[in-house]
């Protein structure tokens, strides 16, 4: 709980290099963006080892805040962006994504091992932690160091630069701002998602391993509707996979609001 704060400072750096991030990612090289923000992630994760007070643990995660959204995702979005080409962007956002959870599950996964081999049979909780803080960190500086060697940069046209004029521009776009409201309804949603797994052992008196399996399910199944949702978006349109997709959040999550407050449920 003590690291709550501290993961929240994280927040406000990172709506500002969201704002900022998109034009550096366009001014210079994508390959080299994605390496430096991934190894400094790394070093941060590195550092997070050190016995920090209270104070410094604010500066590291206002400073993941900014490699990890400032420098990295701007950037990522764009090498995507490059590699679907301009006639199947959905596919290539949802193979992104699929492959994204997929990842993420299994490196879940790995980090419990580590995290076992860390804690012993001693069960030093601690030093198991310690273990997982030490993969994840080394597994980002490699795949930066990875980036380098093999992620290509687009050749970049003069009309390509930006200028505070073109960004007044785009601010005065009404579908930007559309665009911004969708995401970030999506993004609260999909956030809440992480809460479902205490809720359904707190309220409904879920088991532990029951509650596990429904994340790691969620994890594993995302690739279907990642990859799916970008097939569909491609053929049948943005604007009516956006629309379908909300109203089956709106319902299942209507669901479980509606559920009776029993274990039986």
């Amino acid at each position: 709980l003590h690291s709550f704060p501290t993961r929240r400072s994280s927040d406000p750096f990172g709506m500002i290099s969201y704002l900022l991030g998109g034009i550096v990612a366009d001014r210079f090289s994508t390959r080299m963006i994605l390496t430096i923000s991934l190894i400094g992630t790394g070093i941060g994760g590195l550092i997070h080892l050190l016995p920090l007070n209270y104070s410094a643990l604010i500066v590291l995660y206002a400073y993941w805040g900014i490699t990890s959204l400032f420098a990295f995702w701007p950037a990522c979005v764009k090498a995507v962006r490059i590699v679907g080409g301009s006639g199947e962007q959905g596919k290539a956002f949802g193979f992104f994504e699929g492959g994204r959870g997929v990842g993420a599950a299994l490196m879940t996964l790995f980090a419990v091992i580590a995290f076992r081999i860390g804690a012993g049979t001693m069960e030093n909780q601690a030093l198991g932690m310690r273990y997982v803080i030490i993969f994840y960190s080394v597994l980002t500086i490699a795949l930066g160091i990875i980036t380098y060697f093999f992620v290509k940069d687009d050749e970049k046209l003069e009309s390509d630069k930006i200028s505070f004029k073109g960004i007044g521009k785009v601010l005065k776009m009404p579908a930007v701002w559309i665009i911004s409201f969708v995401t970030f309804s999506n993004y609260v949603f999909t956030q809440s998602l992480y809460y479902f797994t205490p809720y359904s052992t707190n309220f409904f008196a879920a088991s532990v391993t029951f509650a596990a399996t429904l994340a790691s399910v969620r994890r594993w199944f995302s690739i279907f509707g990642s990859v799916g949702g970008g097939i569909l978006t491609d053929k049948f349109g943005t604007g009516k996979t956006l629309l379908v997709s909300f109203l089956i959040m709106i319902a299942g999550t209507a669901a479980i609001l509606l559920l009776p407050l029993e274990s039986g449920s």
